[in-house]
């Protein structure tokens, strides 16, 4: 591997305790509430400094996807080589704002329900704010075949290629799983 990836969240800023109750996603064969199974998942921001020295240890890349302005920071201190944003936050305008300000280059990926428009919009805002450096990554989108979660949008490479100039990549582990 050439990376490691890690998500940087803190549960009570990206959920609300009682989401997901009479929701219609994958999330609601879960056994344990969304925001227990988040709470666990947390990687708090205390251990991001030892993961990134052992990744140097291992010589690969410590990455992360930030969820809030913090994580954002704390990513920019140990000079993280990319900054990802999740398909999630493609709507988050002022969290893209932030990121654009930090000229490091942005995975973008592009929501499961966001049409090529909304996702080369979500990208706007990061290069308005300063940050030319963006690649845009197909994951899959939501459709209405019921026995699976995405589907990979093949579609997207060439139609994103004549609309924009930016770098396109693909990742079917959502597309796909």
């Amino acid at each position: 591997a050439d990376a490691a990836k890690f998500q940087s969240f803190k549960t009570e800023k990206i959920i609300e305790k009682n989401g997901f109750k009479k929701s219609s996603t994958f999330q609601k064969k879960w056994k344990k509430s969304v925001w227990d199974v988040y709470k666990n998942a947390e990687l708090p921001l205390e251990w991001h400094k030892e993961l990134n020295e052992h990744c140097k240890k291992m010589e690969i890349d410590f990455l992360s996807t930030p969820y809030y302005n913090e994580a954002v920071d704390v990513l920019i201190k140990l000079n993280s080589p990319l900054i990802k944003i999740g398909s999630g936050e493609i709507t988050n305008w002022d969290f893209l704002k932030y990121v654009g300000k930090t000229k490091k280059p942005v995975l973008l990926k592009r929501g499961m329900w966001a049409t090529y428009k909304e996702w080369l919009l979500a990208a706007e805002y990061i290069i308005s704010s300063g940050n030319p450096n963006v690649i845009l990554c197909e994951r899959g989108i939501r459709t209405f075949e019921p026995y699976t979660r995405n589907t990979l949008d093949l579609n997207a490479i060439p139609v994103v290629k004549k609309l924009s100039h930016l770098p396109i990549i693909v990742d079917p582990s959502h597309g796909i799983g």
